[in-house]
């Protein structure tokens, strides 16, 4: 009877231990394959919202020509990323923190930046020099 009762703690024990334990994990893959569904379904969505962006901020024919060609570039790395997640989503995120690959996490129209996100040195050096 007493090793029943143990056994019966154990198990209750490993139980009360290991559930906040697969709640996170459930938590963190559940959100990683949202973000890589979110990121493959709307990744056609990145060329329309670089070129309104970079339009709205520098104008119909300055931005919406290097929007566009952000948008081109930044395509292609959001369905990368977003299939990365879906093929991995089965193994926990790297840390806490970790937001997937690219910045926003989830495609711009579904989550709007705060800030205008720079994509390379040529995008570095306006906001450097706007800033001046």
């Amino acid at each position: 009877m007493r090793k029943f009762v143990f056994a019966l703690l154990a198990a209750w024990l490993a139980v009360v231990v290991c559930s906040d334990a697969v709640a996170a994990y459930i938590d963190d893959v559940s959100r990683k394959l949202d973000r890589g569904l979110s990121n493959v379904l709307g990744c056609w969505l990145e060329m329309p919202y670089q070129t309104w962006a970079a339009a709205s901020e520098r104008g119909v024919i300055a931005g919406g020509a290097s929007g566009l060609g952000r948008g081109i570039v930044m395509l292609p790395a959001r369905l990368l990323s977003g299939a990365a997640d879906i093929v991995t989503f089965p193994v926990p995120c790297p840390g806490t923190g970790w937001d997937g690959m690219i910045r926003p996490e989830y495609n711009p129209w579904v989550e709007v930046p705060e800030e205008p996100i720079a994509v390379g040195p040529a995008d570095a050096a306006l906001e450097a020099a706007a800033g001046e």
